[in-house]
């Protein structure tokens, strides 16, 4: 029938799709960003800590995470709840 997908047709888009957005990749992206934002946590937390070597450092990581997460959070920017004040600046600024 003319229109129709023969479910070849469709086994071969679904395994096109497949390779574009393999599911142990997208999972493993994931789990890749939750470690970012992790160790931003944790220098977070030690950038307001009583020691004054782990705050420093803590807050040169800061200070290198900061843009990386500003722009990685632009594939959000479609969302709601996504702030314009997020959106990264210019290095060149």
């Amino acid at each position: 029938m003319a229109g129709h997908k023969t479910t070849t047709e469709f086994d071969s888009d679904l395994a096109d799709r497949f390779a574009r957005h393999d599911p142990a990749r997208v999972l493993a992206q994931v789990v890749a960003m939750r470690g970012v934002l992790t160790e931003y946590d944790l220098s977070a937390r030690a950038a307001a800590g009583d020691n004054a070597l782990a705050r420093s450092t803590a807050r040169a990581t800061l200070a290198a995470l900061n843009p990386i997460l500003a722009h990685l959070a632009t594939t959000h920017a479609d969302h709601p709840d996504y702030r314009e004040r997020w959106r990264p600046r210019s290095s060149w600024d």
